[in-house]
């Protein structure tokens, strides 16, 4: 069984429509969420109500299911066969109930890139904010799969390089999320916009404190992202104010914008 991660607009779901029409074993997950702009039903996820949902919880027709931001996600049972590919999921529960070993292809696309993917989805720029920010929170834990990089749209040959038409892995070397993150650390570049140069900023600070500090405290770990990104942000005229409760608002190209630094997210990643 093969699981391709990825943060939003790295081109996952992109990757697993290219499989299908090549023939690979690929159906899209369940989810009540409404479909966004540019989405296909039964390519990207199928779409169905709360309702329906529940019964299908009810019915034990997930192996795994969870609720975000008031919307559900679920992984079919049927996914867990030897040479399915599915999307996301929670991969602790997946290797629990398949019958094959449980395979991570991680779909890597720089800040920049993604940014522009999303950008193009003609959502609004704190929609985007919300999302960006959240997810440079999300995959700093250390797991080990195959990592691809689709920053330039090269996946679609980097991927069946690794997987074979029947759901085996070929041609690749496993590797350790940390790994593969501390080859991000030093990647940064200027951009026009302050907004993607604080979420660019802010994703690499992350990953540099994550994978170079893993032995500190929480507290510490806070006090760090929070002082270097208040530097980060004096040294490039951007205002930012913190608050008592680990939240900030900062302003990015005359806009607003509120988040907030997720401590549950990062227990639990340190080496």
């Amino acid at each position: 069984m093969i699981v391709l991660l990825g943060k939003n607009g790295s081109g996952k779901t992109y990757l697993a429509s290219y499989l299908k029409e090549k023939g690979y074993n690929y159906t899209p997950n369940y989810t009540t969420r409404p479909k966004r702009a540019g989405e296909v039903d039964g390519i990207d996820y199928i779409f169905i109500n709360e309702a329906e949902f529940k019964k299908l919880v009810k019915d034990g027709f997930f192996v795994e299911y969870k609720e975000f931001a008031s919307c559900y996600y679920g992984t079919p049972i049927t996914k867990l066969s030897d040479n399915s590919i599915t999307i996301a999921g929670n991969t602790d529960i997946l290797n629990k109930e398949a019958s094959s070993p449980v395979n991570i292809v991680y779909i890597h696309s720089n800040i920049a890139k993604r940014f522009e993917r999303i950008k193009a989805r003609n959502e609004s720029n704190e929609i985007l904010f919300n999302r960006m920010h959240l997810e440079n929170f999300d995959y700093l834990n250390n797991f080990n799969g195959f990592f691809i990089d689709n920053s330039y749209n090269q996946g679609t040959k980097l991927i069946t390089d690794i997987i074979s038409i029947d759901g085996s892995i070929k041609n690749a070397q496993i590797l350790s999320n940390h790994q593969f993150l501390k080859t991000q650390s030093n990647l940064y570049n200027d951009d026009d916009s302050q907004l993607l140069n604080f979420l660019r900023f802010e994703e690499l600070l992350l990953i540099t404190i994550v994978t170079q500090n893993g032995n500190m405290s929480e507290k510490k770990m806070y006090e760090k992202y929070q002082y270097l990104l208040g530097e980060y942000c004096r040294s490039v005229g951007v205002n930012i104010s913190f608050d008592h409760n680990m939240g900030f608002t900062v302003i990015c190209d005359n806009e607003t914008y509120k988040g907030k630094y997720l401590e549950k997210k990062l227990k639990g990643v340190r080496l």
